[in-house]
């Protein structure tokens, strides 16, 4: 365990939002909580040079850091452990915007990760990788990776690594990782005419300063599809969506992709991503 690192809580609690379009404000959510449209993977004002940087950070105590066994497996998606010099590797864009900086941290438990950062501001702010619409996926998928995040937003929300599903119309669903003050959130949206969003009420606890494996996981071959988050290898939350999440084609970011207009600054980590689905 990393010394003095502090708990907060994992919070899946429960928001509305009537409008969509690309961006939209999470000021339209009814909980007060607050919450975020995750939007497409948005064109960006910048984009980073991907310097690297060095992270000082503890594994978990379950995991032997010179392990690499099948962490890839057979017939994934997509993979990235970020062991390379160039942090853009396979993925499509690397986009930055109001100082948000994606980087390549060595030296971690694991090798290298992906650093991403976002200074507190008043603007929407965005520091993410992005591969854009290929696979199509029609029964399940699974978005697995290594997180550390070492920075909370202390105001407004930050969207983590999200999944989009994008129909032949252009509308779309997509689920997300909300960072706030509070914990972190689980954030699902379908968009037609309008955006329907939602988290769940859960509350889980998440351990800032530390790396946790996190799996989200959604099976869209049921009438609901269901929605699954899985922490450290336990399963926190499983329900079936609520705005009606559909099968499409398969768009995914990893780092900051969105935030609220006014937000505080949010760090975090990433590391062995994988994608599996059909």
């Amino acid at each position: 365990m990393l010394r003095g690192a502090r708990h907060v809580v994992l919070f899946l609690g429960l928001g509305a939002t009537s409008a969509c379009s690309l961006l939209v404000s999470t000021s339209d959510l009814s909980s007060g909580a607050g919450g975020a449209d995750g939007g497409g993977p948005p064109a960006a004002d910048a984009e980073s040079d991907g310097a690297a940087d060095v992270l000082d950070g503890g594994a978990p105590a379950d995991v032997d850091a010179s392990d690499d066994a099948a962490w890839c497996p057979s017939g994934a998606i997509f993979c990235d452990d970020f062991e390379r010099t160039n942090v853009l590797g396979a993925w499509d864009r690397l986009l930055a915007k109001e100082s948000g900086s994606t980087a390549l941290a060595f030296d971690t438990p694991f090798g290298n990760a992906l650093h991403v950062r976002l200074p507190g501001g008043a603007a929407w702010g965005q520091a993410t990788l992005v591969r854009d619409p290929r696979e199509e996926i029609v029964e399940r998928l699974s978005y697995r990776s290594r997180v550390r995040i070492t920075k909370l937003p202390s105001t407004g929300n930050v969207n983590l690594s999200e999944v989009f599903l994008y129909r032949d119309t252009g509308n779309r669903s997509s689920v997300f990782v909300l960072l706030q003050s509070a914990g972190v959130r689980l954030f699902e949206q379908d968009c037609t005419s309008s955006c329907s969003s939602r988290t769940h009420p859960r509350i889980e606890e998440f351990t800032v300063d530390e790396w946790h494996d996190v799996t989200l996981r959604l099976r869209l071959d049921t009438e609901p599809a269901n929605i699954e988050l899985e922490l450290d290898g336990a399963v926190v939350h499983s329900s079936p969506s609520v705005t009606n999440i559909r099968p499409g084609t398969l768009a995914v970011t990893a780092g900051f992709n969105y935030s609220s207009e006014t937000h505080g600054e949010a760090e975090a980590y990433l590391d062995r991503l994988v994608i599996e689905g059909r």
